[in-house]
């Protein structure tokens, strides 16, 4: 009975830690890369990352930055959703999408008009996106 005591006690400690760093990271965890084209039939450069808001609550996104990190696992910032002051902030209401396109995409014959921009560096074969 001692046992089941400690078993108890553990499994209660940890499932209320489950909790609180569950809830602590819940609205940004609806935020998902939704899109990403690695180019075109015009041109490799012509890229883009579409992120989706996935909950119904408008998200905080104000210095959030994109990475791309290449299969070497070099690390590179694409670009960051900045504000010029701290008053300013970045929100994707609930259930919409922000679109960050390659400047040379939005440079094209047909182009494609982002809320942000980035040069062109995404691999076709090999490398990860990331969302900080």
């Amino acid at each position: 009975m001692h046992k089941q005591y400690h078993f108890g006690y553990l499994f209660a400690v940890i499932l209320l830690v489950a909790f609180f760093a569950s809830s602590a990271h819940a609205s940004d965890q609806g935020v998902v890369i939704s899109q990403i084209q690695l180019g075109d039939k015009n041109s490799a450069k012509n890229e883009f990352i579409e992120l989706y808001n996935n909950s119904a609550s408008e998200i905080d996104i104000t210095n959030w930055c994109l990475y791309y990190k290449s299969a070497s696992l070099k690390s590179e910032p694409l670009n960051c959703f900045t504000v010029d002051n701290k008053q300013t902030h970045i929100f994707l209401p609930g259930n919409s999408t922000v679109l960050v396109v390659s400047s040379e995409l939005a440079s094209s014959a047909t182009p494609l008009i982002g809320d942000l921009s980035f040069s062109a560096t995404l691999s076709g074969t090999a490398g990860y996106l990331l969302v900080i």
